[in-house]
């Protein structure tokens, strides 16, 4: 758990007081969390050593020893570490894997549970469980359905006992119902207003106490403070990054402004459809749907030279832009796409369910498109891999209603994010004592479906 993450998980050991919970911290401020707490045996702070460490390391011998691919987790990381020289880089991987190594001797975990992973540090401990032979659970969020499931897996498949569990008739009318809603006006269906009724729907809405934000001069003071002691070598602790995060959302207005101009004047988006078209929308980047799973695809020209180097058509590939990317990509990324036959980009206008309605086939890397061509009966592809083509490799003839109603069977009502700054329903519904009722009470399910599963 990073410091965010912290905030919640450290009341899970109140809700499953069968376990013992031992905390591995990726940071100073989860550490702060947690090392005094007496709800957890024990708790491991990356970089209590590391500086040490680095510095005295036999890297060439301990790099043989290694039983995986560490380049694959290099590119799990979100240009934070990519910062850094590859030499450099190699020596933060190859320090992490010896410190985490000696922690799963000494603590030998029986399940490892994984929040998010989105760095290279929580890959390589995703790695090191798996090469240990330790269970590993990933916390997955089916977003169209607002439902949370685990999986024993970073590509966020469903679970495996899924296809032992029968669908009760309840999951598939509810199934049947959100297919009928979605397809009536997905916008109904958008992430707020579920987070809303997930709310209102809990029976416990009491709220756990969670800790004041420091002032933007204490986290300052803070950040300094560990860059120039036990965390220099953390390139996930840099202030800066927060600062960018903090006045971007003052900045999206006056960007999107300001990249209309751009597109009109240079891109020169279509106003109106062709008769006939493939639709690509251009994932956000750096992002850990993309990074974690597919890192081939982090490209996104790769991405689009792959879906018409393959394509039996040759249809116009309309391409459009991420609402979150205005103004972020290299103006280098545009010249060139621009310059590739049978590409137009849309007007950012256009509404993104209408283009997957009309197009000849969507495709996507990991993204929802997919997904959403998929329960509205379109044509599509995926590149990369997710829960959404796993389950139609093993259902070839799957439906949506199939698809829908499995995930309600391995599936429970709570969310596990980073908590907001602000106070909103996505707060309340997190801090919600019933959400950590759920969400314990969904992993004793995991977990005895698993063993089941595994005694089969």
């Amino acid at each position: 758990m990073n410091g965010n993450y912290a905030e919640i998980l450290k009341y899970l050991p109140d809700f499953l007081e069968e376990h013992e919970f031992v905390a591995y911290c990726q940071n100073g401020p989860s550490n702060d969390l947690i090392k005094n707490s007496p709800k957890f045996k024990n708790s491991f702070y990356l970089y209590e050593n590391f500086n040490l460490k680095i510095s005295t390391l036999n890297f060439k011998e301990l790099m043989e020893s290694i039983p995986f691919n560490l380049f694959r987790i290099s590119l799990s990381d979100k240009s934070h570490f990519k910062r850094l020289s590859g030499k450099s880089h190699e020596k933060v991987l190859l320090t992490m894997y010896s410190i985490m190594n000696e922690w799963f001797e000494k603590s030998n975990p029986d399940v490892v549970f994984f929040p998010i992973i989105e760095s290279i540090d929580s890959m390589m401990l995703y790695d090191i469980a798996k090469s240990r032979n330790i269970k590993t659970i990933c916390y997955c969020h089916a977003r169209q359905v607002n439902r949370s499931f685990f999986s024993d897996t970073y590509l966020e498949l469903l679970p495996s006992f899924s296809k032992n569990i029968k669908a009760k008739q309840e999951y598939i009318e509810s199934a049947s119902d959100f297919l009928a809603t979605y397809r009536n006006d997905p916008s109904i269906l958008n992430y707020q207003n579920q987070l809303a009724k997930l709310y209102s729907d809990f029976q416990i809405k009491d709220q756990l106490p969670n800790s004041k934000r420091l002032s933007l001069i204490s986290r300052f003071v803070r950040k300094v403070k560990l860059k120039l002691t036990s965390e220099k070598w953390n390139q996930l602790s840099l202030f800066y990054i927060k600062f960018l995060v903090t006045i971007e959302s003052f900045l999206i207005p006056f960007q999107k402004q300001i990249y209309l101009v751009f597109e009109k004047i240079y891109m020169r988006p279509l106003d109106s459809l062709p008769e006939h078209f493939d639709y690509f929308p251009l994932h956000f980047s750096p992002e850990s749907s993309i990074n974690t799973p597919a890192p081939f695809y982090i490209d996104q020209m790769r991405v689009i030279d792959e879906i018409m180097l393959n394509r039996d058509s040759n249809h116009i590939l309309i391409v459009k832009e991420h609402p979150a990317m205005y103004l972020k990509r290299n103006f280098a990324f545009y010249k060139e796409l621009k310059r590739k036959p049978f590409i137009r980009f849309i007007n950012k206008e256009f509404n993104s369910i209408e283009l997957i309605k009309k197009a000849n086939e969507t495709f996507s890397v990991t993204g929802t498109a997919c997904m959403e061509a998929f329960l509205l009966n379109k044509k599509w592809k995926m590149l990369g891999s997710n829960f959404l083509s796993e389950f139609l490799k093993e259902n070839p003839e799957g439906s949506p209603l199939d698809f829908i109603s499995t995930i309600f069977k391995v599936s429970a009502e709570f969310v596990l994010y980073s908590p907001p700054f602000k106070d909103s329903v996505n707060k309340r519904a997190l801090f919600a004592r019933q959400n950590l009722i759920n969400m314990s009470n969904y992993f004793r399910f995991y977990l005895e479906n698993t063993q089941n599963n595994n005694s089969n």
